[in-house]
C-alpha cells in the first residue's frame, strides 16, 4: 500500500504559525508509544533526533534513526515513524516564504537551496549523521532559538531568523566535512590497496607517496590521522605480523623468512619481531607451528 493512503491527518501552517510571527517554531517532543500515524504538513520541517531510535517512514523509503540522525521533510510528503524506541526529537518548523536571507557564497550550497525549498537534490531528504561535536552545537542553537520563542523579547523575529540561519550553516558544513572524510577514507584505502597489492616488496614510503601522487609529508599526516602511526611504522608492523603467518605456516629458515617479508638482515628482523611479539622468531616458531609441521633447521635456526 502506498504510504499516502495511510495519510490520517494534514496540519496546516495556521496551526503553527501567526500571521505575523517569525515564521520558525521549535519544539521538543518525546514519544511514549512505538507508532505515529502518517500525516503530512504545508510547511517544512527539520527534525534531529535527541535520544532513542525508531523508523521514518517516507514516500521514498524506510530509514533507520537514532541520535544525531537530521532529516528533512517538505510540503506534502507524507511520513510517520513506527518502532520507535525511546524517542526524542527536536522539531524546527519553518516557512521559507519568511525568512528572508542573504546567502552570500552559500546561494548555491545544495543543503540551504534544500531547506529553503528551492531544490529537493540532498542528503537531507534521506537523513544523514551529525557527529556528537555538531550535534552539541546545533542543540546549543536550538536552546537560544526556544529562549527567543517563549520570552518574546525585543528584536524576537531577528534573532530567531539569524539563529536559524546559523543552523543551516552548521548543517552545510557538517555535510561538507563529511564528504571530504569520505573522500579521504577513499583514497586512504586506494593506499592500503597499493601497499597489500606489494606484500613482500621492499616499499618506502617516498615510493608510495609518488605512486599514489602524493607529498610525503601529506601520506605521513593521512596515516597519522587514521592509524595513530607513520607510514613506515605501519609498513614495519604488516611485514612482522607477515613473517609471524610464515613462521607458523610454514618451513622457511629465519633468513628467507626475513627477506620475502622486505628485511635485508634477519638479524634486524629478528630484533624488531621481539620488540612486537615479545618472542624470537625461532620461540614463535615453536609455540605457533602445527606439531606435524617439521621446520627445515639452518644456520639461523639454533
Amino acid at each position: 500500500m502506498e504510504l499516502r493512503a495511510e495519510i490520517k491527518t494534514r496540519m496546516s501552517e495556521y496551526l503553527c504559525f501567526t500571521p505575523d510571527g517569525p515564521g520558525v517554531w521549535v519544539g521538543l517532543r518525546k514519544y511514549f508509544g512505538t507508532t505515529e500515524i502518517i500525516h503530512e504538513h504545508d510547511f517544512f520541517e527539520l527534525v534531529l533526533v535527541r535520544a532513542g531510535t525508531g523508523i521514518h517512514l517516507t514516500e521514498t523509503g524506510e530509514y533507520q534513526v537514532g541520535p544525531g540522525s537530521v532529516f528533512l521533510v517538505t510540503p506534502g510528503c507524507a511520513h510517520g515513524y513506527r518502532q520507535m524506541s525511546e524517542f526524542e526529537i527536536i522539531n524546527i518548523l519553518y516557512l521559507p516564504k519568511r525568512l528572508k536571507m542573504e546567502l552570500a557564497d552559500l546561494a548555491k550550497d545544495a543543503v540551504c537551496q534544500a531547506i529553503l525549498g528551492k531544490t529537493a537534490d540532498s542528503v537531507l531528504h534521506d537523513g544523514f549523521m551529525l557527529d556528537a561535536d555538531h550535534m552539541a552545537m546545533a542543540r546549543a542553537i536550538l536552546r537560544e532559538l526556544e529562549s527567543e520563542q517563549q520570552l518574546i523579547r525585543h528584536g524576537r523575529r531577528f534573532a530567531m531568523h539569524n539563529g536559524f540561519q546559523r543552523l543551516m550553516l552548521l548543517l552545510s558544513r557538517a555535510v561538507a566535512e563529511s564528504a571530504g572524510i569520505r573522500d579521504e577514507l577513499t583514497r586512504f584505502n586506494r593506499i592500503l590497496r597499493y601497499i597489500a597489492e606489494r606484500d613482500g616488496e621492499m616499499l618506502r614510503p617516498a615510493e608510495i607517496a609518488s605512486a599514489c601522487n602524493l607529498s610525503l609529508r601529506t601520506l605521513e599526516r593521512v596515516f597519522i590521522r587514521h592509524l595513530g602511526c607513520s607510514p613506515g611504522a605501519y609498513l614495519i608492523d604488516r611485514r612482522l605480523n607477515r613473517g609471524a603467518g610464515l613462521l607458523a605456516s610454514t618451513d622457511r629458515t629465519i633468513t628467507e623468512i626475513a627477506y620475502n617479508c622486505g628485511f635485508r638482515e634477519s638479524n634486524y628482523f629478528c630484533k624488531l619481531f621481539r620488540r612486537k611479539f615479545f618472542l624470537s622468531p625461532q620461540e614463535y616458531r615453536r609455540k605457533f607451528l602445527p606439531l606435524q609441521s617439521s621446520p627445515r633447521r639452518g644456520v639461523d635456526e639454533r
